[in-house]
């Protein structure tokens, strides 16, 4: 398309920005696998023609340059992913980036393989976060876990150490992420292994029962947002912290309107470490979403975590960089991600068919569809289904470090421990 036949020829360059802003701000690039049941993932894609304009007419190309970035949503289902394109983005792609949304699962790799076998560790999105270098979002969107426990060291975690974001919205499916008991009961009676080790952010032996009561206390409950306001304060003095509570029960994106949502607050005369709230707890109660909004005047440099106390107890959570000092990305992932998973696939190919001699790269793929990402308003989501189902009660744990248990097909990822 020639300059003369250009749609927008001849239009003032600040109203074609302002077309331009509008179109893409409403355009979501999507990508990760979404779990659509408590094993089954699909990997989410974009819609071919997202940035369709760019690529059609060189005129709007050279008038738009790669300004987009900086509207467009960034939606990834899951940390792996997040790092995977970001880090191998052209230089200079992430300080560009503004709008950001990603589920808030914590990032799992393997400690100390090949030497052991049974140990992980559970790095949760504040640390994931450092590894983006230069980040300056305007709006930092995350999708909370399944578990509320998680969930809650999850938030406490972004408010408290992480940085690179002005606006912070979290948002939970459920009202359990301010109603859970303390996590020194669950540890006594665990409800699914999701509750208790699945998500804990120290390299641990899968089939530990814990008793520490330090780690028990990092997933305690505090009244909010008084607590959050009080930790956002250390760091921002003219920062907010504001909850919201859907009106509506079982619904996803209710709490994204003014008209189906109300703002709530606990009551901080409520002793520190206090029980379940029945009324974020009960029936349908519980499946009204909470939005928290963190708001940041300015933007500052990390603090180190040992200096942002929380009534009394420091925010602990494994650091990635401190863990794995200068190594690239692409180091780490190999060594906690890609050559575990290899190993354990070798052995259980071997004991199903003893005269294999080669495995192929394809065949450790985990085969999933692929669906592109639909949707009619750009900051609308949906919830897994498992984040609904009820767990199994806990029985007796298997030995992760069993390897025969491994290669005859045994569970080996969080989700899959769920199902026993």
């Amino acid at each position: 398309m020639s300059v003369e036949d250009w749609l927008f020829h001849g239009i003032p360059q600040e109203l074609r920005n302002n077309i331009f802003s509008h179109l893409f701000a409403s355009t979501r690039l999507s990508h990760g696998k979404r779990y659509v049941d408590k094993l089954k993932r699909i990997r989410i894609k974009p819609a071919p023609n997202a940035l369709a304009i760019l690529r059609t007419c060189r005129a709007a190309y050279n008038s738009i340059g790669d300004t987009w970035i900086g509207h467009v949503l960034f939606h990834f289902e899951d940390p792996e992913t997040m790092l995977d394109m970001l880090l191998s983005a052209p230089p200079g792609t992430i300080p560009k980036i503004r709008h950001m949304r990603v589920v808030g699962d914590p990032l799992q790799l393997a400690v100390d393989y090949p030497r052991r076998n049974d140990l992980c560790v559970f790095y949760q999105l504040a640390s994931v976060l450092k590894l983006l270098p230069n980040s300056c979002l305007e709006t930092l969107t995350v999708l909370g876990t399944r578990s509320p426990p998680v969930s809650y060291s999850t938030l406490t975690g972004l408010i408290g150490i992480s940085h690179g974001w002005m606006e912070l919205r979290y948002i939970s499916h459920s009202s359990a992420l301010l109603g859970y008991g303390p996590f020194g009961a669950m540890a006594r009676e665990p409800a699914s292994r999701l509750d208790l080790v699945a998500h804990m952010d120290e390299a641990v032996p899968f089939g530990h029962v814990f008793h520490d009561e330090s780690i028990m206390d990092r997933y305690l409950r505090w009244p909010q947002p008084y607590t959050w306001q009080k930790l956002l304060n250390d760091r921002d003095d003219a920062a907010t912290v504001t909850i919201y509570r859907s009106t509506i029960s079982g619904n996803a994106c209710n709490v994204l309107g003014a008209s189906t949502r109300v703002p709530i607050s606990q009551d901080t005369r409520l002793p520190g470490n206090f029980g379940v709230q029945r009324q974020f707890m009960n029936g349908e109660e519980k499946r009204k979403e909470i939005m928290v909004i963190v708001k940041r005047r300015r933007e500052e440099g990390h603090r180190h975590i040992e200096s942002l106390p929380v009534s009394g107890s420091d925010i602990w959570q494994s650091d990635i960089q401190e863990d794995f000092g200068s190594k690239s990305w692409t180091l780490i992932r190999k060594w906690g991600l890609e050559e575990p998973a290899e190993s354990l696939f070798r052995i259980r190919a071997r004991i199903n068919d003893p005269d294999v001699h080669e495995i192929r790269e394809e065949d450790n793929d985990e085969p999933v569809e692929i669906e592109v990402d639909a949707y009619d308003d750009v900051d609308h989501y949906i919830w897994p289904p498992k984040h609904f189902t009820t767990p199994p009660k806990s029985k007796r744990w298997r030995p992760m470090s069993d390897m025969m248990y491994y290669a005859m097909g045994g569970a080996h990822t969080l989700e899959e421990a769920e199902q026993w």
